[in-house]
């Protein structure tokens, strides 16, 4: 496949800017800080179908501009925003709110709009000059196959669909929950919203949420609880699910360069609209089947040496198979610091998808208990290249494994390239 001329166009004209790039200076009146980042990639897939690549991935660019905004009004009162732009075509309002303090001291403070969920480490270091590959966690970025507008009638359709979670095949395309209003929602959030004809992600990318959050720290300890719509599934602008979700994070450090997390969420994960109608019929309601998340995290600096891992497990509800869908995912992260200009990075991580019976034997392999989705694995590779103070070149490879598909593991390994710029 041709690479789109519009990604290598604004390769040239980042790598032509390059030099002009400053720190960021607050240029406007007092009060507002701003700053953007400009990340471009280059994928190189391998062209095939598999639980990681859909039939219409293929090698492109795709570049992400990132645009942050705060403005203090006074010591207790501020404004935060921030727009991305994915390949360049319009822009996403990915958070926006207020940020209350009413005290002079720390221990309480409070965020109403959309902001950040407060879950795990790799959230707040998402974006590409903190993210140490080019990639995201599966558990963050890889599709199951549970659906938030479609509930499976059985195990057996269940198991059927393992594997196909990115392109979900027990449901058609146009399924209800599609339309033109869940088409605008997803415009005016992230974009990474669960859709019919499509499976879940653990935790939906980016993960931005609206609600109120309740936020504060101490010398060594920082907290944060929230209740917002959708759940960490599903997250939305607007209520998709009929219930509220709930969420904790409490951070522990207690000497300099080592951080430990807990996080939870609780919330329904199902789309309302979209499967009332069935689950009348049962005398059930979407709201009554929730999604479980605990995560725990931990970090660590040591000289040119940083470390992240996280681990989690999860639960979904669902009416009509023997027993709740239950996960565990994991992620490991180093990067290494070999000069002032040159660093190597590395992650490990996966997803095991508990056993669910399996009494027709759907794949013939004479199993009666088989995982709800094929487990997966994933590794990757990175060397940067520091360009300027505010501008860098990433080369990464990503290993992808599916295990126990019949017909094997499919080749779907990734090369990709990446060149950013901030200010």
């Amino acid at each position: 496949m041709m690479v789109k001329r519009q990604g290598i166009t604004l390769w040239l004209l980042c790598f032509i800017g390059l030099a002009a790039v400053q720190p960021v200076q607050p240029q406007w009146q007092a009060g507002l800080r701003y700053g953007g980042i400009v990340a471009s990639t280059l994928l190189l897939p391998k062209e095939n179908e598999t639980p990681f690549l859909s039939r219409s991935y293929q090698s492109s660019f795709l570049t992400r501009v990132s645009i942050f905004m705060n403005f203090t009004f006074d010591d207790h009162f501020s404004s935060f925003a921030l727009f991305e732009s994915v390949g360049g075509l319009s822009f996403s309002v990915f958070a926006m709110g207020v940020h209350w303090k009413p005290f002079s001291s720390p221990y309480l403070q409070f965020r109403v709009g959309k902001f950040q969920a407060p879950f795990g480490n790799f959230l707040e270091r998402r974006f590409a000059p903190m993210n140490p590959v080019i990639g995201l966690p599966l558990i963050y970025d890889y599709a199951h196959n549970l659906s938030a507008f479609d509930i499976p009638g059985s195990n057996a359709v269940l198991l059927e669909s393992r594997g196909s979670g990115i392109e979900l095949r027990y449901r058609p395309a146009d399924a209800a929950g599609s339309g033109k209003a869940d088409r605008w929602i997803m415009k005016l959030a992230s974009g990474h919203l669960p859709r019919a004809g499509r499976g879940m992600r653990i935790l939906s990318r980016e993960l931005y949420l609206t609600g109120i959050e309740l936020v504060g720290r101490t010398r060594r300890w920082r907290y944060a609880l929230a209740v917002t719509n959708g759940s960490v599934s599903n997250p939305a602008d607007l209520n998709p699910t009929g219930r509220l979700n709930l969420l904790g994070r409490l951070i522990f450090s207690p000497t300099a360069g080592f951080v430990a997390g807990l996080s939870m969420a609780r919330g329904a994960y199902l789309n309302r609209q979209a499967t009332e109608a069935a689950l009348s019929r049962i005398g059930r309601r979407p709201e009554e089947f929730l999604q479980t998340t605990v995560g725990l995290d931990l970090s660590y600096s040591y000289r040119h040496l940083e470390v992240w891992a996280e681990g989690l497990w999860n639960r979904y509800e669902t009416p009509f198979i023997s027993g709740d869908l239950d996960l565990t995912g994991w992620n490991l992260e180093m990067k290494y610091k070999l000069t002032a200009r040159l660093f190597l990075a590395f992650r490990y991580n996966g997803i095991r998808f508990a056993e669910i019976e399996d009494p027709t034997d759907v794949d013939g392999d004479g199993a009666l208990m088989e995982s709800w989705d094929y487990n997966v694995q994933q590794w990757e590779v990175a060397v940067w290249v520091r360009l300027h103070r505010n501008g860098f070149f990433k080369m990464a490879h990503q290993w992808n494994r599916t295990q126990d598909v019949p017909q094997g593991d499919p080749a779907d390994d990734v090369t990709a390239f990446q060149f950013t710029v901030y200010f």
